[in-house]
């Protein structure tokens, strides 16, 4: 039973590409993918971007945990043990890197067995490029029917709407998130808002970000603007 596992790690969207390239793979060789999860915080970490994807109407998947872990989803104990015995033998060769260069397309037309090990981010659509539709379905988040987010998707009507993300979390309060990537000043945001409201009649901004108090502050667009209050991992 040869299998592709997947290494999660990161953020949603992170999470979003290493999971579209796992599944690809998995469907192209005919072959059972197993989602790692080992890398990730547990749920209540207050910074840190936990395993989000059991949310999504993605197959019901085996998962490898930290053990005293707990989720939505959690993988048969024989699967995971069996994984886990097979990537302690055979991970030196069964690993397979993203170097992370957007010029060069790692080669998955023959991934080893048993087992193959996708390590890193896969931030290309070239590597499931063929399932688009099956990602598409399996991705889609059911649309809100109610709370905060439906009421300010109602209040922007029919307008042009724009998402704006400010995301700060970790690029500001864990170091070496803050050292690599670190967060964008206000200027940023205006001058990003100001380009894509030249191009829209009549734009209405939707504001998300998962430190409302510092966009409250800082951020001032010249654009009716709603705030958005997440209220869920999907949100």
């Amino acid at each position: 039973d040869a299998m592709i596992v997947t290494t999660l790690m990161g953020g949603f969207g992170n999470q979003l590409f290493q999971y579209a390239a796992g599944r690809a793979l998995a469907l192209r060789t005919d072959r059972r993918l197993v989602l790692d999860a080992t890398r990730l915080p547990a749920p209540a970490h207050r910074v840190l971007r936990p395993l989000v994807l059991p949310a999504l109407p993605i197959p019901t998947l085996p998962i490898l945990r930290r053990p005293g872990r707990r989720g939505t989803t959690t993988a048969p104990s024989r699967t995971a043990d069996r994984v886990q015995r097979i990537a302690s033998k055979a991970l030196g060769r069964s690993r397979i890197v993203d170097p992370m260069d957007r010029d060069v397309l790692v080669d998955l037309s023959t991934p080893p067995r048993p087992l193959a090990v996708l390590f890193g981010y896969w931030q290309s659509h070239r590597y499931f490029d063929g399932f688009e539709a099956t990602l598409r379905t399996e991705l889609m988040p059911d649309a809100p029917t109610g709370g905060r987010v439906a009421s300010n998707l109602a209040a922007a009507g029919t307008d042009d709407t724009i998402l704006l993300h400010v995301r700060r979390g970790d690029y500001v309060t864990h170091p070496s998130t803050a050292r690599s990537h670190g967060a964008q000043p206000e200027r940023y945001f205006r001058a990003a808002a100001e380009i894509v409201a030249e191009r829209c009649e009549r734009p209405v901004f939707l504001v998300l970000s998962d430190d409302p108090r510092w966009v409250a502050e800082h951020l001032h667009l010249d654009a009716p603007c709603h705030h958005v209050e997440l209220e869920g991992p999907l949100d």
